[in-house]
């Protein structure tokens, strides 16, 4: 028979691992709206600032003359 320390232990193990479960259930919601509304326009915002982007037509890559006209 097992000692009564290594049961509780598996226990104590079991359970927190379904704690640390709950806790990334609970996070991955407020990580994905942070990721499609923060972190995706942000990097949108950092490709276009790159960029020349005229109405019609295609992008063109400007990104130290786009820089220069800020100074």
């Amino acid at each position: 028979m097992a000692a009564p320390n290594a049961l509780f232990s598996r226990s104590a193990a079991a359970r927190r691992s379904q704690y640390q479960l709950a806790g990334i259930a609970y996070a991955t919601p407020a990580a994905l709206v942070v990721g499609v509304f923060f972190l995706v326009p942000l990097g949108l915002v950092l490709w276009m600032s790159l960029h020349q982007w005229p109405l019609i037509g295609d992008p063109t890559f400007n990104a130290p003359a786009n820089f220069t006209l800020v100074i």
